[in-house]
């Protein structure tokens, strides 16, 4: 794969930008034996986080033209929602060039009833009783993306190895769920490390397809809306994710648990 059309001004600048723990497991001997090609770090300093920023006015503004790039003149998008946020970017290994990332809503105690951008294309109402009265506890998926500068290189045709598949492929035709995989083991890893017990999202239809056969079931929270097209409100309590996955699709399961070095699945009681 020739990513030498990708811009080098999206690549981690370098190994001291990360905590000393990501640091090790970027630069460890093992990755060569992960199935993934991509990992992904907290944007966790200044400069990672800007990264961040610039990689959603790519994609959001540039790619999609879901946000108005004339309401961020610096090339930077950013929203009130950050306040209380906190992300990841996706790392394509072989190069060091950031290809995606997303971010973690986290609730707001002192305003449960607002503080989340799924609450402005779905009613409140509908998110009570499927979330019962764990607001307080649920974080909301969102800036999830890929480049679609890195997406265009990927050879077209359908991933062996996935689904119910005996192992993971990592031929590139793969890339593209494997990089699903690790975007959604970013947010696995973010919940953890701050309490969060529920995810909730509004999501394009074909990202849930995606998650589905991959084994990560979310389950519906009211009707399609128009948002930036077609989404679907949805949710998922995590512990009962990990019980979906582990039965439709182990593989995948192990593949989190055991390489994905991050969020590894507790065991079910």
């Amino acid at each position: 794969m020739d990513v030498s059309s990708l811009d080098p001004a999206f690549a981690l600048a370098c190994d001291d930008e990360l905590p000393d723990s990501e640091s090790a497991r970027a630069s460890s001997p093992e990755r060569s034996e992960r199935a993934s090609p991509f990992f992904s770090v907290p944007a966790s300093t200044e400069s990672l986080l800007d990264q961040a920023y610039r990689l959603r006015y790519q994609v959001y503004c540039l790619e999609r033209g879901f946000e108005d790039a004339a309401t961020n003149p610096d090339g930077r998008e950013r929203d009130e929602f950050d306040d209380h946020s906190v992300h990841r970017l996706l790392v394509h290994a072989e190069t060091g060039l950031i290809v995606g990332g997303v971010r973690l809503v986290l609730p707001r105690q002192d305003r449960l009833e607002s503080c989340f951008p799924i609450q402005r294309v779905c009613e409140v109402g509908p998110l009570r009783p499927a979330l019962a009265d764990g607001l307080g506890e649920t974080a909301e998926i969102s800036r999830f993306c890929v480049s679609k500068a890195f997406r265009r290189l990927l050879p077209k045709g359908r991933a062996r190895g996935l689904g119910q598949a005996s192992r993971l492929d990592v031929e590139p035709a793969a890339f593209l769920p494997l990089m699903t995989l690790e975007l959604m083991n970013a947010v696995i890893q973010m919940s953890e490390e701050n309490g969060i017990k529920q995810l909730c999202a509004a999501m394009e239809p074909s990202l849930l397809r995606l998650l589905s056969r991959l084994g990560l079931e979310f389950m519906p929270l009211g009707e399609l809306v128009s948002f930036h097209g077609v989404r679907q409100p949805c949710y998922a309590n995590i512990d009962e994710l990990w019980v979906c996955l582990k039965e439709q699709n182990e593989d995948v399961w192990r593949w989190l648990a055991n390489q994905g070095g991050q969020g590894a699945p507790k065991p079910v009681q």
